[in-house]
């Protein structure tokens, strides 16, 4: 307390605030001296200024003047004879009375200097008759120097707001036109909004000083940059939290090799040269060496030579697979150890991995269901808001014309109008729809790029809503819940037909050639090992009046590596005797043609009774003894007589009882449908725990069944959501027809595009994996939303002032676009937790 500033050279000085005697002739005073008292934010009293030298005439009325705006409440003095300001101590010459008039001149920490022209009579109370800061003659520069250099600091902050408005918040105001445009709002208006309005009201701000000569008493420059500074930081942080979203994506583009190892042979079949080539000259065909520690430069099988296989990218299981001469290889696995060369049969964009990748980048583009409540919110959220926005500088300015709040709850030098307009920038920019339009599709990129590091691909994110709501699973057997490779156990003869088992083989063979059922293949694996290999004769005709000699020799498991009967069946149009014409597949029953002169029936007992081949007593208990013990009997019939009848064994999964037991627990009831007879089907349900059992279903039927569990449990109710696992192509329609389809991954092409879910390692854990999985991404999706709008319910009232009363404490808006920010990066760091 207690500062001193002089005005300029002079000789003596007059007390601040002390009247000052009434004199006719000059006063000795020098150019006037102001005591401030208690510093900036005290209360300083004018004293005369202006003093006057010996022998020179009094000033003209009103001119140099100066008031100081400081930082806290200041009474300015003067009168007519020294040219102060109105609204302080007045003092008149001649003996005119003295008068004191009380003013308060707020200010905001900015030293402004208003200059009218002399002779103007300023309003008391008010801005007075003044000289502008640095507008005078040099002999009068009180305080001119701070003026300066206060003006040069608001250019400064001007300059580098315009810069950051205009430069890198460019690319708000694009966004918010082309919306605008459109008939839509987004986000980009309320930032355009928020940070145009505090721009613009500084530019208002400094016009208004220039050129009118008063001041509104505060600018915000620092404001506008700091809201599109925050902004892009969150937008920045966000978009770094996203990437991690995709990076399942990415790892899997990391697997695709870059170059490839390319042999070629002479006519004589010996090897001319390798060379390696870049991948997009790989073409369908060629020959390419693989070497240890690289990767499969395609998809295609092992021509010559063997190594293990780390196949962890497609199935997830660490074990190294090996592979030998015939074995199917994946582009993109890694050769552990040894040497093999390949043909390539599947390149570029048609291999395994690349379809992979298509599929991972569709579902996490594809938008959930749930995402329909997010665009229905923003639709309307960005028009409430800037309603709201407007509601708030209303309110609070109209409620401050009205006086129902005190004049100190204004901030130093601001105005009413200015007051309110912080609250009003503050609600457009903390106001955050993007939490609400991140809350899903992040969460989405998340799951799906979850769910393919395990092997499970997810085609969309619908598909993976859907699957959290699951409340039933349907299961096919064969193939599903087991091994899905069967191989024949037993076989009995009933004919007396020439050639015995021989021929029966031969028949056998000859039809199920054209078939891609799994049972096919078993009876073709039998039929190969049989004839080819000579282990079977001719001696099984029974004699007369007994019963037939079953042959209980259990037939090798072919393999897809081993080049068996799956994948060539050359060796039938080798044998001895004519090829089947007239094929016909019977859904759900077995297949028919005709071989040579002899009509040939293969399938259930179903197909057996239509083509009119009864079934003698011992066969009807040799049926159902095999049926009880989970086997599946397919039987031949020629010309309408029941010939022999192949039992076939299929291994039930080890992990299908522990599975079926866990969707148990978590509230999931499971079904199986099956196309096999009811004796088979339901040991094979009791085994794995399964009480809701179908068996002889067509694939038509799967379908219908699908359609009866979704069926709601009483009338109004909504529906079950059903899940069907199936891998063959008779599953393909249940699995469309099924709210979720889950293909396993060891299935045919037709299913596991028909299917929602592929579930690659062909391990029914899977099923709970992507069930668990389905329900923790529908779960965050939900926390996202509560999250984005909770934060939108509190922040915008807490924005708008309704605490002010009580904290008098008002944020700038920068610290509202921060918290913005804040929300939508906490929501994709809330789906990266998953």
């Amino acid at each position: 307390g207690g500062v001193r500033l002089r005005g300029g050279g002079g000789g003596g000085s007059a007390a601040a605030g002390a009247p000052r005697p009434e004199q006719a002739g000059p006063v000795r005073g020098g150019n006037g001296v102001l005591r401030v008292r208690g510093g900036g934010g005290g209360r300083a009293e004018g004293g005369a200024g202006g003093g006057l030298r010996h022998g020179e005439p009094p000033p003209p009325v009103g001119c140099s003047g100066v008031r100081r705006a400081g930082h806290g409440p200041q009474d300015a003095g003067g009168g007519r004879g020294g040219g102060g300001l109105r609204g302080g101590r007045v003092l008149r010459r001649g003996g005119e009375r003295q008068r004191d008039a009380q003013g308060r001149a707020r200010g905001g920490g900015v030293a402004v200097v208003l200059r009218l022209q002399p002779g103007v009579h300023a309003p008391d109370g008010g801005g007075g008759d003044g000289a502008a800061e640095g507008g005078r003659a040099a002999g009068r520069r009180g305080g001119g120097g701070g003026a300066a250099a206060t003006t040069a600091r608001v250019a400064v902050k001007g300059a580098l707001a315009t810069a950051v408005q205009f430069g890198v918040g460019r690319r708000f105001f694009v966004g918010a036109a082309k919306a605008v445009k459109r008939g839509t709002a987004n986000m980009d208006v309320l930032i355009s909004l928020g940070s145009g309005v505090s721009y613009a009201a500084s530019v208002m701000a400094v016009a208004h000083c220039m050129f009118t000569g008063h001041s509104l008493g505060q600018e915000f420059f620092e404001t506008s940059a700091m809201l599109i500074t925050f902004i892009l930081l969150g937008k920045y942080l966000e978009a770094t939290a996203k990437g991690r979203t995709s990076d399942a994506i990415t790892r899997l583009l990391d697997l695709k090799p870059t170059a490839a190892t390319l042999v070629t042979r002479r006519p004589d079949g010996s090897v001319l040269k390798e060379e390696e080539i870049d991948m997009a000259l790989v073409q369908c065909g060629d020959e390419l060496r693989v070497a240890p520690g690289t990767r499969v430069p395609a998809d295609g099988h092992v021509l010559e030579g063997s190594a293990r296989v780390d196949e962890s990218m497609i199935t997830g299981e660490p074990v190294p697979v090996d592979k030998s001469s015939g074995s199917e290889v994946t582009g993109g696995t890694v050769s552990v150890a040894g040497h093999f060369s390949m043909r390539a049969e599947r390149v570029g964009k048609d291999t395994a991995l690349a379809h992979i990748v298509r599929l991972v980048q569709s579902a996490q583009l594809s938008k959930a269901p749930v995402q329909t409540f997010a665009d229905s919110v923003s639709a309307v959220f960005v028009p409430v808001v800037v309603a709201l926005s407007a509601a708030t500088w209303l309110g609070w300015f109209a409620a401050g014309q009205a006086e129902l709040y005190p004049k100190d709850w204004l901030p130093e030098g601001a105005s009413f109008f200015m007051f309110s307009l912080l609250f009003a920038i503050a609600v457009l920019v903390t106001a955050c729809p993007c939490a609400l339009g991140l809350a899903t599709p992040t969460a989405v990129m998340v799951g799906t790029g979850v769910g393919a590091s395990h092997g499970i691909l997810i085609k969309g994110g619908d598909a993976l809503e859907r699957a959290g709501k699951v409340r039933r699973v349907v299961f096919d057997k064969t193939g599903t819940l087991t091994e899905g490779r069967p191989s024949v156990t037993m076989h009995r003869l009933w004919s007396k037909r020439k050639g015995g088992l021989p021929e029966a083989l031969r028949l056998v063979a000859a039809a199920e050639v054209c078939s891609e059922h799994p049972l096919a293949r078993a009876l073709l694996a039998y039929a190969r090992e049989g004839l080819l290999s000579g282990t079977v004769t001719g001696e099984a005709s029974p004699p007369a009046g007994k019963a037939p000699a079953a042959s209980g020799r259990r037939a090798r498991r072919p393999s897809l590596a081993s080049g068996g009967a799956e994948t060539d069946a050359s060796w039938v149009r080798g044998l001895a005797g004519p090829e089947a014409a007239g094929f016909e597949a019977v859904p759900g029953k077995g297949i028919r043609c005709a071989v040579g002169a002899e009509s040939v029936a293969v399938g259930s007992r179903a197909l057996m009774a239509e083509c009119g081949a009864q079934l003698p007593p011992d066969a009807e208990a040799f049926l159902e003894e095999m049926e009880g013990r989970a086997r599946t009997c397919v039987s031949l019939a020629v010309g309408g007589e029941l010939v022999a009848t192949f039992a076939v064994s299929d291994a039930i999964k080890p992990e299908a009882g522990g599975v079926v037991a866990a969707l148990g627990r978590m509230g999931v009831e499971c079904h199986m449908v099956s196309g096999d007879n009811w004796r088979t089907a339901r040991a094979v349900g009791d085994e794995v725990g399964i009480r809701h059992v179908q068996a002889e279903v067509p694939p038509a039927g799967k379908a219908e069944a699908i359609r009866e569990l979704q069926r709601p449990a009483s009338e109004g109710g909504q529906p079950t959501c059903v899940a069907m696992v199936g891998d063959g192509v008779n599953d393909a329609p249940a699995l469309a027809a099924a709210d979720v389809g889950m293909a396993v991954g060891a299935g045919t092409d037709v299913a596991i595009e028909a299917a929602d879910f592929v579930l690659m390692r062909n391990d029914l854990e899977d099923v709970l994996t992507a069930v668990d999985l389905s329900r923790t991404t529908l779960s965050r999706i939900k926390l996202n939303y509560c999250w984005a709008m909770g934060y939108n319910l509190c922040a915008i009232p807490l924005a708008a002032g309704v605490l002010f009363p009580r904290t008098h404490t008002q944020p700038p808006p920068w610290v509202a676009s921060a918290a913005m920010a804040f929300s939508s990066v906490s929501v994709v760091c809330s789906s990266l937790m998953l």
